[in-house]
């Protein structure tokens, strides 16, 4: 009987007497634990063991004091560790107190980061780059003035590079517009600006791809820039579980230009660099 069998259940599975409506609840996602902050008197402590470590010639033992502040978050660490960028002339010292601001995400220091990198000349090089790595990090579309203005002052190619990627990090329409910009910046010896990072970037920015037609990703934003909202996310990376798009296609695939738009003229390029 149906009761005969239940019985048997019971006595030859251990524990299935003792299972509840809780426990066959699906389990719920664990949320992080909060993030704790330093008290006021850990950071007097931080600061003053930072500042007693961070008083020598050896640029090594500063760079050991700068990391010394890492994961005490407070605004007077990042203004101290600011002042060591501004202040400190070995690059390897600045692009730790660089590293540490990173990673306490505290937005103060992106006017400090676009000054100093304003600043930066082809002395500078590791520096300019480490500073578009950390503002395309912190993705404050604050910084698309400073990664997008006098392209050439630096003209290497790497920091070109470094200053287009920061740009695809920041989810802002200023980004694609600065963007759209620099396609057509020219310099007089080495050529047009770096057009495939270009692509990179605002296929990230807007999930769609033009190809390589400058003409075609200006014509589109000149249609669209009023109406256009960025994706909250970036496309999803091609990975080995995930090799191409849902139609079996490598790439996503460049949307149709309305025929009955005229095409706009090609915009002139900005004045060339020396």
């Amino acid at each position: 009987s149906i009761a005969l069998l239940a019985a048997l259940i019971v006595l030859f599975v251990p524990g299935i007497a003792g299972i509840s409506a809780q426990d066959t609840q699906p389990a719920e996602t664990e949320q992080p634990p909060p993030e704790l902050k330093p008290t006021p008197q850990q950071v007097d402590q931080a600061l003053k063991d930072f500042d007693s470590k961070y008083r020598t010639q050896i640029a090594e033992d500063r760079v050991l004091a700068v990391e010394t502040l890492i994961g005490v978050k407070d605004p007077r660490v990042t203004k101290t560790l600011c002042n060591v960028l501004k202040g400190d002339r070995e690059t390897t010292v600045q692009i730790a107190a660089l590293k540490v601001l990173v990673q306490h995400k505290d937005p103060n220091a992106v006017p400090v980061l676009t000054s100093i990198f304003d600043d930066c000349k082809e002395d500078k090089i590791t520096l300019a780059i480490e500073i578009c790595q950390a503002l395309g990090a912190f993705a404050d579309p604050r910084a698309v003035k400073s990664l997008s203005s006098d392209l050439w002052r630096i003209n290497e190619r790497n920091v070109i590079r470094a200053r287009i990627q920061a740009l695809g990090e920041i989810r802002d329409k200023s980004s694609i517009d600065a963007l759209i910009r620099m396609m057509w910046s020219k310099h007089r010896k080495n050529g047009m600006v770096q057009f495939d990072a270009i692509r990179d970037a605002l296929k990230k920015l807007t999930h769609l791809d033009f190809g390589g037609n400058r003409t075609d990703w200006q014509n589109w934003w000149s249609k669209n820039k009023n109406s256009f909202q960025v994706p909250k996310d970036p496309p999803p990376s091609k990975t080995k579980n995930n090799p191409k798009q849902p139609d079996g296609t490598d790439e996503v695939p460049p949307p149709e230009l309305p025929p009955e738009e005229p095409p706009v003229e090609e915009p002139p390029g900005p004045p060339e660099g020396d």
